[in-house]
């Protein structure tokens, strides 16, 4: 853990008290959907140090930005489920498609981008709750990746009857509680590079982007935005074996979006 993610709990909570007070009024007032945005430069001007974190260590940063403005909404007793995005990103953090490598994964990174295909919406599930088998004990676990259902590894001995799962005599099983968990829409769309910025005779860089909660069915085809991005890697499958190649995928933290819609 770097210092900065350290700290950053700290470091939000004097931000947001100081500078967005009147956004964290609005989100206690329920008048304003349950995210609260902020203007890059606005963090450079009252933390420049941090704000560079926030482009180097995203994930965790403003992870931890939401948690700690769910906690100032809970200190002023309401329970709001509230999302921090970040946009307006500086220009040198602009990225072509075709350059995002190794070095850009994890970091925080804007691409100019047409918008050319939407799936549908898919509902995922984000908090999940199991009741263990044989003791009826429940235990939470937040789902952090699209890819892999994350499930408890053995039932709390404190609370519950601590039985790993299994087929052993003295085992259990993990059911999921579909109705006291919870679910959060994602969607996928793919992106493509500018016409402008194709090099003369190759083909335009294609990006595949995960929108998840309130930034699904934001964009229509044709659109030109400015994609707010995390790149992430996922392992190829070919049949059923994993390679050692890895595929750049991209999680949209906020875009910007051009009024004009561009036509073919």
């Amino acid at each position: 853990m770097t210092m900065a993610e350290h700290d950053s709990s700290a470091r939000w909570r004097t931000f947001l008290t100081e500078a967005k007070e009147d956004q964290i009024l609005l989100l206690l007032s329920k008048q304003a959907p349950p995210y609260l945005e902020i203007p890059f430069h606005e963090l450079q001007a009252v933390d420049p140090e941090f704000a560079d974190d926030v482009l180097e260590h995203p994930r965790q940063i403003l992870d931890r930005g939401s948690q700690t403005l769910i906690e100032i909404c809970r200190e002023r007793g309401e329970d709001i489920d509230a999302v921090l995005r970040v946009g307006e990103l500086p220009r040198d953090s602009r990225t072509k498609i075709r350059d995002i490598g190794r070095s850009e994964l994890g970091k925080l990174r804007s691409i100019e981008a047409i918008v050319t295909k939407i799936s549908e919406i898919k509902p995922r599930l984000m908090r999940s709750v199991f009741s263990c088998e044989s003791c009826g004990c429940k235990m939470h676990v937040m789902q952090e990746d699209e890819r892999e259902l994350k499930e408890p590894l053995r039932c709390p001995p404190t609370e519950g009857c601590g039985a790993y799962p299994g087929r052993a005599k003295d085992s259990t099983r993990f059911n999921l509680v579909m109705t006291e968990s919870t679910m959060i829409n994602n969607q996928w769309i793919e992106i493509q590079e500018l016409p402008e910025n194709v090099p003369s005779g190759a083909q335009p860089s294609r990006a595949v982007v995960l929108l998840e909660g309130d930034l699904v069915n934001q964009n229509l085809p044709g659109q030109r935005i400015t994609a707010n991005v995390i790149p992430f890697v996922l392992q190829e499958v070919k049949g059923s074996k994993k390679t050692p190649m890895f595929d750049i995928l991209y999680r949209l933290i906020s875009s910007e979006q051009e009024n004009t819609p561009f036509t073919e």
